[in-house]
């Protein structure tokens, strides 16, 4: 567990940018959306605001995860945790410069991204419902 936060943690000092402005287009990476590069908006500085019907999507892979059994269960947890390092590096922030509350759904979004960056980006397909936690290498993702 307190890896999983240490990881948060650190993402969120590390990358803290990436996560602020990456959390939107991260939805088009969750949804699979055709012709849509969740990096492209990214890098040309676009936003996405999910429809709600989107983000009750996200919100609903829990459940997929759940149905997995105690791995499923293990990696809700290592999520959950993840997002407590992140939100608790932001507290030593000021209160302007941080990012909002960081929950379950949006490490399911980071999760979705990096997959998809690490794994299918050249192919240009997003494995929906495939979660691993950000902090996994390709070949431990692999291996789950």
């Amino acid at each position: 567990m307190r890896r999983q936060v240490g990881s948060g943690w650190v993402a969120a000092e590390d990358r803290g940018l990436l996560l602020r402005l990456g959390l939107g287009p991260a939805y088009t990476a969750a949804l699979a959306i055709p012709g849509i590069s969740p990096f492209g908006l990214l890098l040309t500085q676009r936003s996405f605001s999910p429809s709600p019907e989107a983000v009750k999507f996200v919100e609903e892979q829990k459940q997929s995860l759940v149905e997995k059994g105690p791995k499923g269960e293990q990696v809700i947890s290592d999520l959950e945790n993840w997002a407590e390092g992140i939100n608790a590096y932001e507290q030593t922030l000021p209160e302007k410069s941080r990012l909002p509350h960081v929950g379950l759904t949006d490490a399911i979004l980071a999760s979705h991204s990096s997959a998809r960056s690490s794994e299918t980006a050249a192919a240009g397909n997003c494995p929906t419902r495939t979660f691993s936690p950000p902090w996994r290498t390709s070949s431990e993702r692999l291996k789950a």
